[in-house]
């Protein structure tokens, strides 16, 4: 009868319980280096994060970062780690017990988009600007895209699209117009799209993910070729798409009983081409926006234009600060912005005298008799009194001759000059 050898018996058993797989793994440290997102492996699946060490057989594997990331190498008995040329060096670099992962800083920018966004199982949801690490390379996809593949969610994690990141840093996007790629950058395209309230019944709502709660008519930025839930708070909602070039669908929704209206750009409610958002004056048609005094109230609809402290109605110079309301003429129009204050018929730019009192004749430069005198025969300029008084004297006959004064006038002026001293 023939011997078993209880040693091959054993051998077969424990083979069969747990597989001839490890027999030959080798240890693998998995140095994840910038990258900070989840990854897994072919063996199991397992998402991990950070530096890790996996028992790999000899072999072909894919690390896999993010959703839809990949790099492949091989694994020899020895540990010696290897890469295809469309990784080495661009995703990872291989040695003795060690992958080490590369990765480049992708700026990602999402405009005017104020909602949540987020790369599948690279980074939580965040909003604004963010710069991420990326595993690049210059793997063919399966869809014919050439980079190491990544998904990007917005708003909602279903609502999505692709990028691709090659190992010189350039970003592409993947059959969408939601974004624009560039070395080392990724730009969200924006559109505006108004929710009307058709109902007027200011019931607050909120787009998922993108806002927080809005009363009434409101615009919001998102992204295009992407779909969006509208929700309210008594649970309703609604869901709908942008297309680019801009097109909401559907244009309408009802949400516990109240309509709302969808379309795009912004809400602008006088039509003067100015949005709501940035509008002085939004009820009022004003495209030119002028705001003289700067308050952010357009003069279009700003009861006081220049900011005076003076209404406009009751404002004798409704645009040019004048909060005494002088008005040296009583014409009805402030000194501030009358052209001629004192009413001589001489403009204020050329008038000498810009003050003369009413009614009184004036000569070329705007000047009464007196002011002419003044003006021509200042005390102050004389050391001998004499030579004063034949100042005024003659000044006062040319008065004469221009009819600004008359013979009367005359006398009391070099009367008043002979006093002076």
């Amino acid at each position: 009868m023939k011997r078993t050898n209880i040693y091959a018996v054993i051998l077969t058993v424990m083979l069969s319980l747990f597989g001839s797989a490890n027999v030959y793994a080798v240890a693998v440290t998995i140095d994840t280096g910038n990258y900070t997102g989840l990854w897994d492996m072919d063996i199991d699946g397992q998402f991990r994060s950070g530096t890790a060490v996996v028992d790999l057989d000899p072999g072909v594997h894919r690390f896999r970062p993010g959703t839809t990331g990949l790099v492949i190498f091989s694994v020899d008995e020895a540990g010696m780690i290897t890469l295809p040329p469309d990784f080495d060096g661009v995703s990872a670099i291989g040695g003795s017990g060690v992958l080490s992962i590369l990765t480049l800083p992708v700026v990602i920018d999402p405009g005017q988009y104020a909602g949540l966004w987020e790369i599948g199982r690279v980074t939580e949801s965040v909003t604004g600007l963010q710069t991420v690490n990326l595993v690049p390379s210059n793997h063919l996809n399966f869809n014919g895209s050439i980079g190491n593949a990544y998904r990007v969610a917005v708003g909602l994690q279903s609502s999505a699209f692709l990028i691709t990141l090659l190992g010189d840093g350039t970003v592409n996007v993947f059959d969408s117009t939601a974004a624009s790629g560039a070395a080392g950058a990724l730009s969200f395209a924006n559109t505006d799209v108004s929710v009307i309230d058709r109902n007027s019944i200011s019931q607050a709502w909120y787009i998922l993910q993108v806002t927080e709660h809005r009363f009434g008519d409101a615009t919001v930025t998102l992204v295009p070729e992407l779909t969006y839930v509208l929700r309210d708070v008594a649970a309703g909602l609604g869901i709908f798409t942008v297309s680019e070039p801009c097109a909401v669908s559907p244009t309408s929704l009802t949400l516990s009983g109240v309509d709302y209206d969808l379309s795009c750009g912004a809400i602008d409610q006088d039509s003067d081409g100015v949005p709501d958002v940035t509008d002085n004056c939004p009820l009022v048609a004003n495209p030119d926006q002028i705001d003289i005094d700067g308050d952010g109230a357009g003069d279009s609809c700003d009861v006081d234009d220049d900011g005076d402290g003076v209404e406009d109605t009751q404002d004798n110079c409704p645009q040019d600060p004048n909060p005494a309301q002088s008005d040296a003429d009583l014409d009805g129009i402030g000194d501030a912005c009358d052209g001629d204050s004192d009413g001589d018929g001489v403009d204020d730019q050329v008038d000498l005298c810009p003050l003369s009192p009413p009614s009184l004749p004036v000569d070329l430069d705007g000047c009464t008799g007196a002011q002419r005198i003044a003006r021509a025969c200042d005390i102050s300029n004389f050391v001998q009194h004499g030579k004063y008084v034949n100042c005024v004297a003659h000044a006062a006959n040319e008065s004469v001759a221009l009819g600004l004064i008359n013979e009367t006038e005359k006398s009391l002026f070099i009367k008043e000059a002979a006093k002076r001293r």
